[in-house]
């Protein structure tokens, strides 16, 4: 199914990053618990507080949310989509904090290692995604019009925009960037994959977007170490991987990071970005060389 890559230091993540970036169209995401999959908020939301409700339900649910934030956003926002714009508002409620189903990613596999590290109480995970071979998988799927044959943004936003209107769909993963880029989002390079159907799992409509030869694969591991030679045949030959970030390397990361100016700062305009940096002074104090004592 996917590849975990465990490294052992932040210069073999950065090595090992580097050259996944290399590839076409790679897109990653930040998580600070190596052991959480990828899921949303809307279906981790469910399965906490509705875990026995009827699936029949559930896009109904969606339906209310969405049209609960339309009715009290435009007393907020001084511009704000047209009434029809569904994908649009869900984006917007997405980037208020929003349950939705969508998932954000990003082109840089290094303000996704920011995410992952920035809050971490152990081991963090960085996931990578081939776009390019979910497209070559999805080709058939969904019709193209004429003129946009090559325009994948649009294709999978209209698809993205028929989903949330009709009843059943494919279980399969789309990408689109939204028409209206808040400033946030551009900073950080983002984007949204968004699961089809909305009555399965995230990560079952990732897996049935990938290769068949792929979806039943066992999950492999691959040892990473910074002073020895990286095996990128055998890796890049997934489209989906999960990288390791160990707790330990996590003080060292943040400081390269800050040095290449990625920083709540830089990803969080106005106030709250720099509020939110402040954490990162508590973080210049974890000691975690054991022979280390306080005088």
């Amino acid at each position: 199914m996917h590849l975990v890559v465990n490294t052992d230091s932040w210069e073999a993540t950065r090595k090992l990053g580097k050259q996944i970036a290399k590839g076409t169209n790679w897109v990653f995401r930040g998580q600070s618990d190596v052991n959480w999959e990828l899921s949303t908020t809307f279906e981790r939301n469910m399965k906490l507080f509705s875990p026995k409700i009827e699936k029949r339900f559930i896009k109904v649910i969606e339906r209310n949310l969405i049209n609960s934030f339309k009715g009290q956003a435009v007393h907020y926002l001084a511009n704000f989509p047209s009434n029809d714009e569904d994908l649009e508002w869900l984006a917007l409620l997405q980037h208020y904090g929003g349950p939705t189903r969508l998932l954000d990613f990003t082109y840089s596999l290094d303000v996704a290692a920011f995410f992952a590290i920035e809050k971490a109480e152990k081991d963090a995970s960085v996931w990578a995604i081939n776009l390019e071979v979910i497209d070559d998988e999805l080709y058939s799927s969904i019709k193209f019009i004429d003129e946009e044959e090559n325009d994948y943004n649009l294709k999978y936003y209209k698809e993205a925009e028929r989903c949330l209107r009709e009843t059943k769909s494919e279980r399969m993963i789309v990408w689109f960037e939204p028409k209206t880029l808040h400033d946030r989002q551009v900073r950080q390079k983002g984007l949204f994959l968004f699961p089809c159907d909305i009555n399965t799992s995230f990560m079952k409509n990732l897996i049935l977007s990938l290769p068949e030869s792929f979806r039943n694969k066992k999950i492999e591991v691959y040892d990473c170490h910074h002073d020895e030679k990286i095996d990128y045949g055998k890796i890049n030959q997934y489209p989906l991987i999960k990288i390791v970030i160990p707790r330990e390397s996590h003080k060292y990361a943040l400081q390269d990071l800050r040095e290449m100016n990625i920083t709540s700062t830089i990803l969080f305009p106005g106030l709250e970005g720099f509020a939110r940096s402040l954490h990162y002074i508590v973080r210049t104090w974890d000691i975690d060389d054991e022979s280390y004592t306080y005088t």
